[in-house]
Order: C-alpha cells, then sequence, then structure tokens
C-alpha cells in the first residue's frame, strides 16, 4: 500500500507581450518516510512540455514519521501538471492570449531541458484537433455567475508521460502441433497485457492470432518488470517480438517437421534498454472539459470532457481507450 505524497509548488512563468515565455522556475517541496525515499517528480514535466530559454526547476523532500509514499496513476507528474497548466491558465490571462494558442505560441523545437530533438511530438496536433472537435471559442473575459442556475466553465490542458522501458527477458516456443507459446513473466492487472502481447507475438511470428498462447505472472517465467509507469507494453513487448523474430528465422532455416520437443528461442532486452537514446521521447495529449457549477447548491459536474492523445503506436484500440477514458475519470473525480 502507499499514497500519493502531498506536494507544495511554487511557479512563476516569465514571458513578453505576446505570451512567448523567456523564464520558467517550477519548485516542489515533498515529502517522504523515514524508512524509504520516494519522491514525487512534480517539476519533471516543466523541463520538455514549453519553450524557455531559462528555466529552473528543483525537488526538495524531507522524511517524516508517514508511510511510505508509492505510486498514484501517473505518480509526481499529474500534480505537477495540474500546477504547471494552472499557471500556464492564469499568464493566459495576465496577457489576454487564448489558452490553446498561447500553448501553441510556445512549442518548442527540441526538448528544452536536455537539447534532443523529440521522436514524435503530437501536442500541437492533439491541441488543435481537440479544440475543433470540442467547439472551443477564443476565451473571453468571465462575468459574474449567474444568480440562480449552474455557471458554466470550459478549460483545456495539455498532458504528456515520458517514455519509460526496462530490460526484459521472453521466450518464444513453436510445438510441433503448429500452435506457439510465448513466456514473459509479465502482470496483466486488468489492462489487456494477454491481448496485446499475443497480438505482438503473432505479428512478428506471421501467424494468426489463434495460434499464440501467452503464459505470464509466474516467478518461473523469464524475468520481466512491473506493470508500471505507461511501460509495461514497451518493455514486455520488445522482449516478445525479439524472441518470436529470433523463432521466425530459425523456423525458416529448417526443413522438414519439428522435433516433439519443439523449438524454443529466448530474448534479453538488457542491452537495448540501457543505451541511451538519441531522441527526447514523449506521449502528449490536450484535455477539454465543461464544468457547471450550481451557484445555489456549489455541486460541481463536469458535463463534457474530451481527450486527444499522441500515444505513438496503438496496438489495440479497445484497451488504449479504456485506459485513456479511465485516467480521464479519475482525474475528474480526483480534482
Amino acid at each position: 500500500m502507499g499514497h500519493r505524497a502531498p506536494t507544495v509548488q511554487r511557479l512563476r512563468i516569465g514571458a513578453s507581450e505576446d505570451g512567448v515565455i523567456s523564464a520558467l522556475s517550477h519548485e516542489v517541496v515533498t515529502q517522504t518516510s523515514t524508512v524509504k525515499e520516494f519522491v514525487e517528480q512534480a517539476a519533471v514535466p516543466a523541463r520538455a512540455m514549453y519553450t524557455s530559454p531559462h528555466s529552473f526547476t528543483g525537488h526538495r523532500v524531507v522524511a517524516l514519521d508517514v508511510p511510505s509514499p508509492s505510486w498514484m496513476r501517473a505518480p509526481g507528474e499529474a500534480s505537477g501538471m495540474y500546477a504547471l497548466e494552472s499557471a500556464m491558465d492564469e499568464l493566459a490571462g495576465a496577457v489576454g492570449v487564448d489558452p490553446v494558442e498561447l500553448r501553441l505560441r510556445n512549442e518548442p523545437d527540441a526538448e528544452p531541458d536536455s537539447g534532443k530533438p523529440f521522436s514524435s511530438r503530437g501536442l500541437a496536433d492533439c491541441l488543435r484537433e481537440g479544440a475543433r472537435r470540442f467547439g472551443w471559442r477564443a476565451a473571453t473575459p468571465a462575468g459574474r455567475p449567474p444568480r440562480r442556475g449552474p455557471a458554466v466553465g470550459h478549460g483545456v490542458a495539455s498532458a504528456t508521460y515520458p517514455v519509460l522501458l526496462s530490460p526484459c527477458k521472453a521466450s518464444a516456443h513453436a510445438g510441433p502441433d503448429g500452435r506457439y507459446t510465448v513466456r514473459v513473466d509479465a502482470t496483466d492487472i486488468g489492462t489487456g497485457a494477454r491481448t496485446v502481447l499475443a497480438q505482438i507475438a503473432a505479428e512478428a511470428l506471421g501467424v494468426p492470432l489463434d495460434a499464440v498462447r501467452v503464459e505470464l505472472g509466474s516467478s518461473v517465467l523469464p524475468d520481466a518488470p512491473v506493470a508500471g509507469g505507461s511501460s509495461g507494453t514497451g518493455s514486455w513487448g520488445w522482449a516478445v517480438h525479439k524472441a518470436c523474430t529470433a523463432l521466425r528465422e530459425t523456423l525458416a532455416d529448417r526443413s522438414g517437421a519439428l522435433p516433439s520437443e519443439g523449438v524454443t528461442a529466448e530474448a534479453d532486452t538488457e542491452e537495448e534498454t540501457g543505451e541511451d537514446s538519441p531522441y527526447a521521447r514523449h506521449a502528449f495529449g490536450a484535455h477539454f472539459a465543461e464544468v457547471r457549477v450550481d451557484t445555489v447548491t456549489g455541486e460541481v459536474r463536469v458535463s463534457r470532457l474530451l481527450g486527444v492523445y499522441a500515444a505513438g503506436r496503438i496496438l489495440n484500440s479497445r484497451t488504449a481507450r479504456s485506459q485513456f477514458i479511465g485516467g480521464m475519470t479519475m482525474a475528474s473525480a480526483w480534482r
């Protein structure tokens, strides 16, 4: 068990009159326990989101007599992005620029923190397409809310999460009956890992999906990293793809029937995942919300919520959509 550690965040943004950012500072104070250090990386997204020639991010953590914090859905990035995007909205109001346009004006050519080119960066497309689908109109100064009935507000916020990959092992087995078994100690926590890994294996092997069986969730299987940090599919899938590709090449060099014990190929991605990428790798997205507040009772209702994401190659649209909806729903209830 764990919990999301509270944070105290200070954000300062300097910009010209047209809203182009010239300096950004994001400082975070948070807590951990006396038995285990866990730090919410709340200021990390500020290093990749918007152009800023002069930037400073910092985290300070104090050990207290509290239970150990741990991962919550989107670790420190969630609370950090909430603070950053709130500050961007305040900047939009201060310079009189529409919040969507402000974000577009501050699109960086490369990752501000590292200077590396982005492997892909679809934030601008997410903002434009989201604004079109949502029916976003240029923001106007807020008037006084009605004396009775609902007050309606619209909001927008960007989203990001880094591409994380961990070393993984996997094996692929071809049986004499024409069926294939993929083994990896992955964990399916309800996100469809079995389905997606079977898809990856079938494509790499060049066989129908129903010819592949996936075994996972046991310590006797090849070692695999945890299901977390949005890294499961990438980490496990890389090893599965590598093992299945090796098996397919082995089978291509053979002739005649397979032996009774079948043929197995193994893979380990420790070397590949340990290499430094020349690119800054992130997924991006944009959220648009319509919120109604009853001016008499104070009740808050989210009447419309739209998410548009640039998350790389989607392996299974149904499971991916479920993940997006789940994250948006949890965020709406949490906030």
